[in-house]
């Protein structure tokens, strides 16, 4: 005859308590997961978007603000060129503004994209990305989000100086020099 024994609970078989724990945390760790990664598929595009704001609201305050200093001086770099003016960021408040060919004095301003710099025609002045440059602020279009500089001083003051045969040579060398065609 058999007779039925229980075991005690304490005699059963389990696992170690270092298993159970393993098994719960990368069950805990696969649902955080999950979690996470809805979570930031909603958020991502609202950050983004916060983010838009923020910068764009940044821009409207500080453009408001300088647009009662016309006339007041910034210190700038230089930050891209273009075959229409000069792009400089304002080193105090990061906001860009842009200085046009006819503001940089009396030359014909060009934009040579070899040497990525612009180039007065006849001075031989350069401009380049990085230059610092202090600057009068010339008009602020707050709705446009524009804010127009203007050099306090002139790269070119004048066109008498043009026709030196030292500023000849110099601008026949700088020409040949983007062009490819310097001596070296």
């Amino acid at each position: 005859m058999h007779q039925v024994v229980e075991v005690p609970s304490a005699f059963q078989a389990r696992r170690p308590p270092d298993q159970d724990w393993h098994a719960n945390a990368a069950l805990v760790h696969a649902s955080l997961g999950a979690a996470k990664a809805a979570i930031e598929t909603i958020l991502t595009p609202v950050i983004v978007a916060a983010t838009d704001a923020e910068r764009e609201l940044k821009m409207v305050l500080i453009l408001q603000m300088l647009s009662k200093k016309i006339g007041g001086e910034l210190n700038c770099v230089v930050s891209g060129l273009t075959n229409f003016g000069i792009f400089v960021q304002c080193v105090k408040f990061g906001v860009e503004g842009l200085i046009e060919f006819g503001d940089l004095g009396l030359d014909e301003w060009k934009y040579d994209e070899r040497a990525q710099a612009v180039v007065g025609a006849h001075s031989g002045k350069t401009v380049h990305l990085g230059q610092e440059m202090k600057v009068r602020i010339a008009a602020v279009n707050v709705a446009g989000r524009q804010l127009t500089l203007a050099p306090v001083k002139l790269l070119v003051s004048s066109r008498d100086k043009f026709n030196t045969p030292q500023n000849r040579k110099k601008a026949r060398q700088s020409r040949k020099q983007r062009r490819g065609r310097g001596r070296r």
